[in-house]
């Protein structure tokens, strides 16, 4: 399936626009500043959760593709780790792999209406996560634990232990990473979210673009020139 995002582009020296596209409006442009917002709308994004049960093998060939939610999380069933992992790409494919790419942001809301997690859990210790950069294909509906893409820590994001249960994680600096995945377009497949620590009871609940409220959809911010 095609993805379309709505995408709101501010371009040094004109007016704020707004339109529907992957990139093509700007395309033809050389050597000018973009700010652009990507935050995509219902089933125009692409993001899934993977679930690992050291015994329940349905649960690892599980997939949830269209979960309001994206989770980090380390819980149980029947006093057993339950692990739960997010993946999230956004389509940037029209940079150009030579593009400058000044800065990036990266925000992810708290999802209020989870139907397994009231908030982010602390309880047995920190729930910092990590998010790195996804170097296989994957497809948001069929991708499961048993065929989860690989990833690599290669300038990977640290984000600190929530102090909040309802907290948002906003404007968080993955510069780097997007940088890694325009220079290797055929090695980069958007964001692995995974605990710093999968031990029980730590988890991290944000919304995913299946969310009811646009609002809280994951966005990616983009300065760059090209």
């Amino acid at each position: 399936m095609r993805k379309r995002f709505i995408l709101i582009i501010s371009l040094t020296g004109f007016a704020l626009v707004t339109c529907i596209s992957c990139f093509k409006d700007y395309e033809e442009e050389e050597d000018k500043l973009y700010d652009i917002e990507i935050q995509p709308e219902g089933s125009f994004g692409k993001d899934a959760l993977i679930m690992y049960h050291p015994t329940n093998n349905s649960i690892k060939n599980s997939n949830h593709g269209e979960t309001p939610s994206l989770l980090a999380a380390a819980w149980e069933i029947n006093d057993t780790l339950l692990v739960t992992r997010s993946l999230l790409e956004f389509n940037i494919s029209g940079i150009k792999v030579d593009a400058e790419i000044i800065d990036a942001k990266l925000s992810l809301y708290f999802n209020p209406t989870d139907e397994h997690y009231s908030g982010h859990s602390t309880t047995s210790g920190s729930n910092a996560f990590w998010i790195e950069r996804i170097t296989d294909y994957w497809t948001e509906d069929s991708v499961t634990w048993n065929s989860k893409p690989e990833t690599t820590s290669v300038n990977a994001v640290f984000v600190e232990s929530s102090t909040e249960p309802n907290q948002n994680y906003l404007d968080i600096d993955v510069t780097s990473l997007i940088r890694d995945i325009v220079i290797n377009p055929g090695e980069s497949y958007g964001f692995e979210i995974h605990l710093q620590a999968e031990q029980f009871y730590r988890a991290v609940v944000l919304a995913s673009s299946d969310h009811i409220k646009t609002e809280l959809h994951p966005k990616l911010r983009l300065v760059f020139r090209q």
